[in-house]
């Protein structure tokens, strides 16, 4: 008798380990990894008012005789094309083509590409699934029809700003799944948002969100981390995720009742009683708004500055706090006062520690040459650092380019001008009652080649050339000979 007790506690210790394993084993499964485009294989081909395929050859692959054609990974022979358009139901006629004009995946009602809900992606498709309609209900495939998700939700779309993370809906409530089909959030939500912050690229799988229902006062919200753990209530009138202030915590500004408080995951670090909170990312502190004035408060719970400022401005390390007529400058590092005669604001050029922008009294801008502890004599209605010895200047209703001591590289001649976002060069926009101009211009001022476009997608293929919308995939034409 006791050997067969132990033989069937034995047994359940074993059925325990299994479960705790398979449950571990389906956890670690949530990993998942995006396919990164650099080669493509497949274009689309306009003409005649429709659209076809093309290869990297020029070879047309399917004809221009379609109102639509989704090419949802340019690597893959798999095209959706779309025609008969019904303008009553905004619905299409779908068939999925190969490489060979030869309809693929027809054993499915309806086979469809899932577009990402946003601009910035040339590829604007989830590039591994798709959805697939049966009975009036939406499942998810691979490529190859390999079924991943049955067909049992009302809808399935991408997830804004997440690509690998899809939204699922029943039931009129939404839920989250991978693009593997493991559940990340159950339907049990009226509106689900990404953590748009969210850095670690390669780490998706542990982004949280931010999820809401409507109530008769409008949508609350709340916040669900990747392990489908609530850290905020469903209870808040707006959140505002702060990511990577310190490693492993996630912070938020979340308004109740019209007030502001702080949160670090749970934790309520100050109440909801300010009328606005703002973060200043470089410092990693909080600009307190109350009662029409504004103080600074340290992420660490520490108050730099009381709330009796009208307004405070932070330029990397420099604080500039107004009160009625007079300005305070502060050290943000030391908090020290830094006095200097005529001066009211200053400005850190941040990659260069070898200058300042001061403002002046009567709102001009100058150059603090730092190592001589010298405020520069010429002055600009605006001055930003670029470079090395360079700044752009505003001055008499034009922009230019200037170096630290006044002397003009780029003539007071533009009526914009701008960085280009991770280049050394500059745009500049000159306006007139014909016309628009755009130039661009290095830094020392020299004239500058450059391209908006970083497309994977070439720019010509034999006799055709590439017609970029701007964004999303681009479309090809028959170039003029």
């Amino acid at each position: 008798m006791k050997q067969k007790n132990v033989l069937i506690f034995l047994t359940i210790i074993i059925i325990l380990i299994g479960a705790c394993i398979a449950l571990n084993t389906r956890k670690k499964d949530k990993n998942f990894s995006l396919e990164k485009i650099s080669n493509i294989e497949y274009m689309l081909f306009y003409d005649s008012n429709k659209y076809g395929v093309v290869n990297k050859s020029g070879k047309i692959i399917i004809n221009a005789e379609y109102d639509e054609i989704d090419i949802p990974n340019p690597t893959k022979p798999l095209f959706i094309c779309k025609y008969n358009y019904n303008s009553d139901t905004q619905d299409y006629s779908i068939k999925v083509l190969n490489e060979k004009n030869e309809p693929i995946l027809y054993e499915y009602y309806i086979v469809d590409s899932i577009k990402l809900n946003w601009d910035n992606s040339e590829v604007p498709f989830e590039k591994s699934v798709l959805k697939f309609k049966q009975k009036g209900k939406y499942g998810l495939i691979d490529f190859n029809g390999k079924v991943i998700l049955k067909a049992k939700y009302d809808e399935i779309e991408s997830l804004d700003f997440q690509e690998g993370l899809l939204l699922v809906k029943k039931k009129d409530k939404y839920g989250v799944v991978n693009i593997k089909g493991d559940y990340i959030l159950k339907e049990k939500y009226d509106i689900i948002k990404a953590n748009e912050n969210f850095q670690a690229e390669n780490q998706l799988e542990k982004m949280g969100f931010i999820v809401g229902n409507l109530t008769s006062e409008g949508y609350k919200y709340g916040y669900v981390n990747y392990k489908n753990q609530k850290i905020l209530n469903v209870e808040y009138d707006q959140i505002e995720i702060l990511n990577n202030i310190e490693e492993g915590n996630t912070y938020f500004i979340a308004f109740k009742d019209g007030k502001a408080g702080f949160y670090n995951n749970k934790y309520n670090i100050l109440k909801n009683v300010y009328d606005d909170i703002l973060y200043n990312d470089y410092n990693k502190c909080l600009i307190l708004e109350k009662d029409g004035k504004q103080g600074i408060f340290k992420t660490n719970g520490e108050m730099q500055l009381p709330i009796d400022y009208d307004k405070i401005f932070i330029s990397g390390r420099y604080i500039n706090a107004r009160k009625e007529d007079a300005v305070e400058v502060y050290d943000y590092n030391t908090m020290n006062k830094i006095s200097i005669n005529n001066v009211i604001g200053l400005n850190e050029t941040i990659e260069n520690n070898k200058y300042i922008i001061a403002i002046s009294s009567d709102e001009k801008y100058k150059i603090i040459d730092v190592a001589n502890n010298k405020l520069k004599k010429d002055e600009y209605d605006y001055l930003e650092y670029i470079g090395k010895d360079e700044f752009i200047a505003y001055k008499n209703g034009k922009f230019g380019i200037v170096d630290v001591n006044a002397n003009s590289i780029v003539d007071f001649k533009y009526d914009d001008l701008q960085r280009v976002e991770n280049e050394e060069i500059l745009k500049g926009t000159i306006k007139s009652a014909e016309n628009t101009i755009y130039e661009y211009v290095k830094y020392d001022g020299s004239t500058a080649e450059y391209s908006s476009s970083t497309s994977v997608y070439p720019e010509k293929i034999e006799n055709l050339k590439k017609i970029d919308l701007g964004y999303g995939e681009p479309y090809y034409i028959k170039a003029q000979i």
